[in-house]
């Protein structure tokens, strides 16, 4: 579960790439994936093959560069605001994109749990990242993971 921040929208119809989306009011879908804010989400789960959050994280950035070989990909500073109630800080990666194909950049924000990672990414209008990168940040700090365990001692109710 995400936090929606005031002033947006949140979409959970079904569509191709991700989860749910947001984006800001007085917008639509698809006005704000071409020109303006808009963020997806996806949870990720981790195999074998990429236990980590490091190696989801890779992956989506081979995937890009072997279709935009143009794409620039950098790693920010994580997040620090966000302190869960033992002390610890939630394992984060922060990276920024720059994709010829947008007008701006594209932020991603992964949020590692012990199953999986939740995938935030934020379509940024150019030259307003610091408006937005901040509603980033704060959709990420929001985040509640839970996970279910498989309890198979239990027999069919």
């Amino acid at each position: 579960m995400v936090g929606l921040p005031k002033g947006w929208l949140a979409d959970n119809e079904p569509r191709s790439g991700f989860q749910f989306s947001m984006y800001p009011v007085l917008w639509t879908k698809e006005s704000a994936m071409k020109r303006g804010a808009f963020l997806y989400g996806n949870i990720v789960l981790k195999t074998d093959k990429e236990p980590a959050m490091e190696a989801i994280a890779e992956r989506h950035e081979r995937e890009l560069l072997q279709k935009i070989p143009a794409a620039i990909f950098k790693r920010l500073n994580t997040p620090e605001s966000q302190v869960k109630e033992d002390g610890e800080y939630p394992r984060t990666l922060l990276r920024v994109g720059f994709i010829p194909s947008y007008g701006g950049p594209e932020y991603s924000l992964y949020v590692d749990s012990p199953k999986g990672v939740l995938l935030l990414v934020m379509l940024c209008p150019q030259g307003k990242d610091e408006t937005y990168l901040p509603v980033l940040k704060w959709i990420g700090g929001t985040a509640l993971m839970m996970t279910r365990e498989d309890d198979t001692s239990m027999g069919a109710v």
